[in-house]
């Protein structure tokens, strides 16, 4: 048996909807007035659930009893926590009677996008990151449940995940992710927030888009044999990560970064996770983007093969 339980009060929810299964013998259902959902199927292998909680309001869960650490309360002092997918539990053993699940309310937003002339903007792309890193609240970049897409207003809403301590921020994309239309990205933030917290009237501005122009080389000077990746991070960290300007070099390793967020910007060749793109090897600089004056001659080292 599973029981969903609210975090802050303790009481039963109702409307929990859950996707379960042993193995391959999966079943949907939707825990009742007392919280609780019946476990189906065959016991002696690991119980897989798949929750989702968004048409009541809920965004996070958690469990003492299940398989995985990541899978129960844990707030790190500078971390989030990141109980917005599955849980998955050990065999029940023998005449065991329940599993409790603790479900935490989300955050409702709601604001408007605008362009810097002030005037609405639809089919903007709204998405949250945590503050600092740019971090995506998914570490999927097909998984769109925490992003929202502004209407015919400029309006949007969202349901997220309590941040607690963690700074976070809002990012507003002129289109969907794949595209870039008019305007560089917005921001918002940073902010912390708690469950069942309402945030209304927010306002995010797209920004004029600034230009940098550079070559990427090799530490011998000469242009690299592969096209390479260039892309444009504000230095506050408060962009979101899937939504960072970036382009491709070409034969003689020159590239053009367009829709750039004016103000302190790192332009990097490569990602800041490879081993050979650390600070001090040349693969990025530091430069103030400026929509009214496009950045020249940037140079880069590329020591990817």
């Amino acid at each position: 048996m599973l029981r969903m339980v609210d975090s802050q009060s303790g009481e039963p929810v109702e409307g929990m909807k859950v996707q379960g299964g042993f193995q391959r013998e999966m079943w949907n259902a939707v825990s009742d007035a007392d919280g609780k959902i019946a476990i189906k199927g065959t016991t002696g292998t690991s119980l897989f659930l798949n929750l989702d909680g968004s048409e009541i309001g809920y965004t996070r869960w958690w469990s003492e009893e299940a398989a995985s650490d990541r899978e129960r309360l844990q707030f790190p002092p500078t971390g989030i926590q990141w109980n917005f997918d599955n849980l998955t539990f050990d065999p029940p053993a023998e005449g065991e009677k329940q599993v409790t699940i603790y479900l935490e309310n989300g955050v409702r937003m709601e604001g408007i996008v605008r362009d810097p002339d002030g005037k609405p903007v639809e089919g903007a792309t709204v998405t949250p990151s945590v503050y600092g890193s740019g971090s995506p609240f998914s570490s999927y970049g097909h998984d769109r449940r925490f992003d929202a897409t502004t209407d015919k207003a400029g309006r949007f809403r969202l349901l997220l995940p309590a941040s607690h301590q963690v700074k976070m921020a809002l990012t507003a994309h002129d289109g969907p992710y794949s595209a870039r239309r008019t305007w560089a990205n917005g921001v918002v933030g940073p902010f912390t927030t708690e469950p069942g917290e309402t945030m209304n009237r927010l306002e995010i501005r797209l920004t004029s888009p600034a230009i940098i122009r550079g070559r990427v080389v090799t530490p011998e000077g000469t242009p690299p044999k592969v096209r390479q990746r260039v892309s444009a991070h504000g230095t506050d960290g408060a962009e979101c990560a899937f939504v960072h300007p970036a382009t491709y070099t070409n034969e003689e390793g020159y590239f053009e970064l367009k829709h750039v967020r004016p103000g302190s910007t790192q332009v990097l060749v490569g990602s800041f996770s490879s081993p050979q793109n650390q600070p001090g090897s040349g693969n990025r600089v530091t430069v103030g983007a400026n929509p009214d004056k496009p950045v020249e001659a940037v140079k880069l080292i590329s020591r990817e093969e």
